[in-house]
């Protein structure tokens, strides 16, 4: 009877705060906010957990069809898993013995535990395919854990695993590889102590074995799988290190800034590994910082691929300066400065100096570690120019740095875009020139051109360029549909070829150290 009473309460509260549209109540967030906040009906609805008690009742009404969210944009601000949870709480207030509380807070727990999980895995995982499950990345798992480390916490050791069983068995996550030995049944065990399912532990765990076998046997990774040889890619970006790599079994931990970039159709949006902001000052180098926060020690890393950022310093930002838009060192002519607007020039000089600090924190940790990398960035960037750059490789031109040209064409891309490499791997550049450089007649650009002839040397695409026919492209652009490779994604990649004949010469000197130390 006190529930009615309540519910006749709370009903009464929203629909003067409301909208009431033919029977319907719609319902913004600040409406809910408002109810929350007056004392009005108090008595009946209930002092304590009142917002819980008003949020359960509204969620019920949106799931029986009385009520509807009201959004200025569209969006569904109390979702299906929230509402769930609203109800529960509503309902263990509301139990009416002990033995009833318990079972609906076993309940919330789990749901709750579900949610938190699958709410970080949408915010630092990657999209997954429509109808796929969210896989959930090695690199990963420490911060999920820290994440949520007050859930893990109350509910104790052996939960995370739990969650995910569960998360696994219902068909919306799976992880990329086991967290332990023996963690299914173990947490099969775990959820059936805390009476988390009906369903006995041995049966939990033969379903569990079934879908995550399913799973792993569907996809592959883009970037590799975990047991291969693994390279860091700092400044992951569009992630062309990582699907080259995988071609020739080597997986690689993209590093970059939070955030999501789409690829194309092939690979759909993808996001980093590990998320970190390489301008950020500490005491420890980049590299041992990116290690820690990937769970692995940089001796289990083959070597180091960086790609640090080349946009600010780029050359062709010379053409941006009359419209007071160039990025960078160009954004101080004065010819930007004259087109620019204040607010632009202060932006563009907080990022110019962020990519300094970035550098220098990248060149810093190559010096004080030393582990075989690879760095690239295109010969006309003014990054070869920076003071900070050209230290380091002098001071470790003993230890065996040394830059290599290329011509990305000699690798088989369409556009000529020569690129330097920084490297303490021997290496002697091929392609399929037999130099890595550009050889009329030979290269991607200009393949089956007639050295000599008119135009022979004229390459097929162009980086920049505002021919449309000519722009750089990569896979096969569906007709109606997006492409394989989005044209900035393809504008950005390194040559896959070129990316598998420097990994190769990464795995040769590793096995010739490893002979050395040998003998």
């Amino acid at each position: 009877m006190a529930d009615t009473s309540a519910d006749e309460a709370t009903r009464q509260l929203m629909h003067g705060i409301c909208e009431l549209r033919r029977g319907t109540l719609y319902v913004s967030q600040s409406h809910l906010a408002a109810a929350v906040k007056t004392r009005k009906l108090q008595a009946e609805i209930g002092a304590n957990n009142r917002a819980d008690r008003i949020r359960g009742w509204l969620a019920r009404e949106i799931d029986e069809g009385r009520a509807l969210l009201l959004d200025p944009a569209q969006l569904e601000w109390m979702g299906p898993e929230e509402r769930t949870l609203a109800r529960l709480r509503l309902d263990a207030l509301r139990a009416q013995t002990p033995e009833s509380a318990r079972k609906i807070q076993e309940t919330l727990e789990r749901e709750e535990a579900k949610g938190a999980v699958l709410t970080w895995a949408a915010e630092n995982e990657e999209p997954p395919k429509e109808g796929e499950p969210i896989v959930l990345r090695k690199e990963k798992r420490a911060q999920l854990r820290t994440a949520r480390h007050r859930i893990w916490k109350n509910l104790g050791a052996g939960s995370l695993n739990a969650v995910i069983l569960l998360l696994l068995i219902q068909g919306a996550v799976y992880p990329e590889s086991d967290p332990e030995t023996g963690w299914i049944q173990t947490a099969a065990t775990w959820i059936e102590t805390r009476h988390w399912s009906p369903d006995p532990a041995h049966l939990l765990a033969s379903q569990a074995e079934t879908k995550l076998r399913a799973a792993r046997e569907k996809s592959r990774p883009r970037d590799g799988l975990r047991d291969w040889d693994t390279i860091l890619d700092l400044g992951e970006g569009w992630g062309s290190i990582g699907t080259a790599a995988q071609e020739v079994q080597c997986a690689t931990i993209g590093v970059d800034i939070a955030g999501v970039v789409y690829q194309g159709s092939l690979h759909g949006h993808i996001r980093a590994r590990v998320h970190m902001d390489f301008a950020a000052q500490s005491d420890t180098n980049l590299l041992r910082r990116v290690a820690k926060k990937a769970g692995i020690s940089l001796s289990s890393v083959m070597a180091v691929w960086l790609s640090p950022e080349c946009t600010l310093l780029s050359m062709a930002n010379h053409m941006n300066k009359s419209r007071g838009c160039a990025h960078g060192p160009y954004a101080e002519t004065l010819e930007n400065r004259t087109a620019a607007t204040p607010e632009r020039l202060e932006l563009e000089r907080s990022k110019y100096q962020a990519c300094i600090q970035s550098i220098s924190q990248q060149m810093e940790a190559l010096v004080e570690e030393n582990p075989l990398f690879m760095l690239e960035n295109p010969q006309a960037s003014h990054f070869w120019e920076l003071t900070q750059v050209k230290q380091a490789i002098a001071k470790m031109s003993t230890k065996g740095w040394k830059l290599y040209t290329v011509d990305q064409c000699a690798y088989g891309r369409k556009a000529q875009k020569p690129t330097v490499i920084l490297t303490n791997i021997p290496w002697d550049p091929q392609g399929l020139t037999g130099t890595g450089r550009c050889v009329t007649g030979s290269c991607g650009g200009t393949m089956g051109n007639v050295p000599g002839t008119p135009g022979a040397g004229k390459h097929s695409q162009q980086t920049v360029t505002s021919d449309p026919n000519r722009r750089t492209r990569m896979g096969e652009p569906a007709k109606g549909q997006k492409g394989e490779y989005s044209v900035v994604a393809a504008k950005n990649r390194v040559e896959a070829s070129l990316v598998q004949e420097l990994i190769q010469a990464a795995r040769a000197q590793r096995e010739a150290r490893k002979r050395k130390r040998g003998n």
